[in-house]
């Protein structure tokens, strides 16, 4: 991968989605310190994975096109998948685990796309795309572990360093890998001093894990109420990424998650969701990181069941 991969994908995506917005939270500025939100909850979908999505989808060949993709997904990625299927005129199918919320299902659902709900982990589920794709003759695609994929999303580090040439600091969630090792392999590229920060919750660390053990490991249960950071291990074309681009992994705890969340809808009005807040939560609650210059903090998503959002923020 190249960054300027990453430059002609923008080019390609750029009509498809939106520049989210680069809010400066200026009370939270310290010294010389300033704070930024990048709003992917804005994102077409409500979420960063319609990036990644439209890229590979714009990315396939005539006779792929044709065929049809089946994937995998929680939510977000599914439902990127879908409004790109529905907008290039691609057949889309998407296997979401039982526990998947209802907003995300019906998010998937309302862009026309094939649902089908199957298993609780991700075994089961990428078992069942196989299936599928084999039966089918759909191409099976990976959420995360996709070369397109990965500087699909690498573009949000392009867009970023244009909104902010200043960055000194970029704070991003890991799950499978493909927003962390897209976007900051780009930001490294245009500023190799860039520090680099890699959440994830502490029921789903395999990431920091890996970091510590220095090998790529598998974890066998996660769980969070970030529902999108639940992969059991990055990709395996992630993990080289994320080592050679991430400078520090962190992880943060269910209630630093929540408080995050009850932060952003209080000060600043935005509905997030679990996954979507564990970056604000390590910008709020991790001192330790000693954040210099102007730090941007990703929202990687928005949606959530509006029921359980509240109940989290009472």
């Amino acid at each position: 991968m190249q960054l300027s991969d990453i430059q002609q994908a923008r080019k390609m995506i750029q009509p498809y989605i939106q520049e989210t917005p680069l809010v400066h939270v200026d009370f939270l500025d310290q010294n010389n310190t300033r704070f930024f939100l990048k709003c992917e909850h804005l994102q077409v979908t409500n979420s960063f994975k319609t990036r990644g999505a439209f890229y590979t989808l714009l990315s396939l060949s005539p006779e792929e096109k044709k065929r049809g993709v089946v994937t995998r997904s929680a939510g977000n990625f599914g439902k990127a998948c879908a409004y790109a299927g529905q907008i290039l005129n691609i057949p889309v199918t998407i296997v979401m685990p039982t526990h998947a919320p209802d907003v995300k299902k019906e998010g998937v659902k309302k862009y026309g796309a094939t649902v089908v709900i199957h298993g609780s982990k991700h075994k089961e589920s990428q078992d069942k795309v196989d299936s599928i794709a084999k039966e089918e003759g759909l191409l099976p695609l990976s959420p995360y572990d996709n070369n397109n994929v990965i500087i699909g999303q690498g573009t949000l580090g392009l867009e970023i360093k244009e909104q902010i040439p200043s960055i000194r600091s970029y704070i991003a969630p890991i799950s499978g890998g493909g927003l962390m090792g897209g976007s900051a392999f780009a930001l490294k590229q245009l500023g190799p001093t860039i520090t680099t920060i890699g959440v994830e919750p502490v029921g789903a660390s395999d990431y920091f894990l890996s970091c510590k053990e220095g090998k790529k490991i598998t974890l066998e249960n996660t769980h969070s109420c970030a529902d999108g950071l639940l992969a059991p291990t990055v990709g395996t074309l992630n993990w080289p990424l994320l080592q050679a681009n991430v400078d520090t992994p962190l992880l943060v705890s269910e209630q630093e998650i929540i408080d995050a969340m009850k932060f952003l809808y209080t000060k600043l009005g935005m509905i997030v969701e679990p996954s979507g807040a564990v970056s604000v939560a390590a910008l709020l609650f991790h001192p330790e990181l000693a954040l210099q210059g102007d730090t941007v903090a990703v929202i990687s998503g928005g949606n959530v069941d509006l029921d359980k959002f509240y109940k989290w923020v009472e």
